[in-house]
């Protein structure tokens, strides 16, 4: 002990340093808060999302229209085309409205295409619009089945210009019960529109299509005309439907390009087809 306190003050005399002092908590804190204030900002202004303003948004839609590659509910990939088709028929009957061309059409069949374009926007809102939200895609879905529902209804009052048969008023009371169907859609939590109540869907078009079959064999004056109508859009597009375009179909279809063209577009052509050929008939029984 006595060699250790000797050596003490011979180390002061010979100018060795002391060991700094730690600094306190508080002090410590104090000289590190602007630093620290530094890197917390640098970390909040990395991480922190800037919210999108409305041109972003206007031109992710705008930019992505009809181009993107997947829909946002996730059930399917989204080819190419799909839904070009409809969009270049909306915006074909939009020019031929603008031209004056609608003027010298009859009523009915003025009508009959503008009622048919209403379903093809529903399908262009779905196929053609990027929608980022899972509800957005919902809606529109939903909206799409009413859609469908309507080019029935409509076309089933069109022929007669009223509802004054019990297949019109079945038409009537279907598109009814599609509308109450997507809006109870989205009271509830365990599906998804696709999936809610899918068979009562398909219920109701198969009902829509059948009222409709009834009242253009009567009204149909052209027998070839009306059969092939009823070939194409009663047997051959509901098969094709269910064997192929649906989205968990198992066959194969005829014509396809990988990731360009699909089932689905070959189906939005066959009912294109049949909607010229109930203009026909419509044109054909109505004078100028």
């Amino acid at each position: 002990r006595r060699a250790m306190a000797s050596s003490a003050p011979a180390a002061r005399r010979r100018g060795v340093a002391k060991p700094p002092l730690m600094p306190r908590a508080n002090e410590r804190d104090d000289d590190d808060a602007p630093a620290r204030a530094a890197r917390d900002g640098a970390t909040a202004t990395g991480t922190m999302r800037r919210t999108p303003s409305f041109s972003d948004e206007l031109g992710h839609y705008v930019k992505g229209f009809g181009r993107h590659d997947a829909y946002a509910g996730g059930e399917q990939i989204r080819p190419l085309m799909r839904g070009w088709v409809h969009f270049a028929c909306v915006v074909a009957a939009l020019t031929g409205r603008g031209l004056g061309y609608f003027k010298n059409m009859p009523e009915r069949a003025s009508l009959f295409v503008q009622c048919t374009m209403l379903t093809y926007l529903g399908s262009t809102c779905l196929h053609m619009v990027p929608w980022k939200t899972a509800l957005g895609y919902d809606v529109a879905l939903a909206m799409d089945f009413i859609g469908i529902s309507w080019g029935f209804t409509s076309h089933s009052i069109l022929w007669t210009g009223g509802v004054h048969s019990f297949s019109q008023f079945g038409a009537v009371a279907v598109f009814a019960c599609m509308c109450l169907m997507q809006v109870a859609a989205f009271k509830q939590k365990n599906k998804r529109v696709l999936m809610f109540m899918r068979r009562r869907r398909l219920t109701l078009i198969l009902l829509n299509m059948i009222f409709l079959g009834v009242v253009e064999a009567r009204a149909i004056e052209d027998f070839k005309t009306m059969v092939a109508i009823q070939v194409l859009s009663k047997i051959v597009s509901p098969w094709y439907f269910m064997a192929c375009t649906r989205f968990d179909a198992k066959h194969k279809s005829f014509f396809e390009i990988q990731g360009v063209w699909g089932p689905h577009e070959n189906w939005h052509v066959i009912i294109l087809v049949v909607h010229l050929l109930q203009l026909k008939a419509l044109l054909s029984q109505d004078s100028f």
